[in-house]
């Protein structure tokens, strides 16, 4: 943006906030990312806050050099600690907090609680720097490496068919990601009614619609297998692959 004066996002970054992302992130990142996303997100009633802001949520970057990657992320963590606190803080000042440790399959895992129901979990293994939003996903993922890392069920199948050098891999479960919509449909439906205010709105026919619809996507779940999709380049082209299991 130099018709700001600002030469590059590093320039940018590092005099507004006084952050080199360079030193902090890049420096220590490998060529390989990846983000799972454990369990759907539950569906919460109306007006009632979740108890994981966050979700379920896994990202596996690969590292190249483990005691950067450690200074850099805790330094980061703290930034974002403090300003999640000042949010929470009915003052909006904020404050320190220490993070804690905790060992998972042989695994040293660092627990970051910025406030109630937003947390990260990091750990360093085998040659990734694993975040996780919960510490039921660190423990899913650590208790699977340490298990072998196999994919299990539907999903194993599924990643058989990536040929070797495939980027931009995915792989879902469907069936349970429909499911967790269907599941939300009625408390979406619910903040629906409440926004409204009720005026002229009949009831028993919005909640009638409301089950109606969740029954439909969950019939669509169960005919819902997994999917895949990946990248081949070759040469200048890159090519795209996609393929979703569907049983009607």
């Amino acid at each position: 943006m130099p018709e700001l004066g600002v030469g590059s996002i590093d320039q940018f970054l590092m005099e507004m906030v006084g952050v080199d992302i360079n030193a902090l992130l890049f420096s220590w990142m490998g060529d390989d990312l990846a983000s799972i996303t454990v369990t759907a997100p539950v569906a919460s009633e109306v007006g009632v806050s979740p108890e994981n802001l966050l979700g379920d949520s896994l990202y596996l970057f690969e590292i190249t050099n483990a005691d950067a990657a450690r200074a850099g992320l805790e330094q980061l963590l703290a930034m974002a600690g403090e300003t999640a606190g000042a949010f929470v803080d009915p003052m909006g000042e904020g404050g320190s907090f220490e993070p804690t440790t905790r060992n998972v399959a042989g695994s040293d895992v660092t627990v970051y609680t910025f406030a109630p129901g937003v947390e990260a979990e990091t750990a360093i293994v085998d040659g990734y720097l694993l975040i996780a939003t919960s510490s039921s996903a660190m423990d899913a993922a650590l208790s699977a490496n340490a298990a072998g890392g196999n994919l299990s069920g539907d999903l194993a199948a599924l990643a058989n068919n990536l040929p070797s050098g495939a980027s931009s891999v995915s792989i879902s479960d469907d069936a349970a990601a429909f499911s967790a919509l269907a599941d939300t449909v009625m408390s979406q439906f619910g903040l629906l009614f409440g926004i409204t205010g009720g005026a002229g709105l009949d009831f028993d026919a919005a909640e009638s619609a409301g089950e109606g619809f969740s029954e439909f996507i969950h019939f669509v779940a169960d005919r819902f297998g997994g999917s895949y999709s990946y990248s081949v380049a070759d040469g200048n082209v890159v090519r795209g692959y996609g393929l979703s299991s569907v049983t009607w």
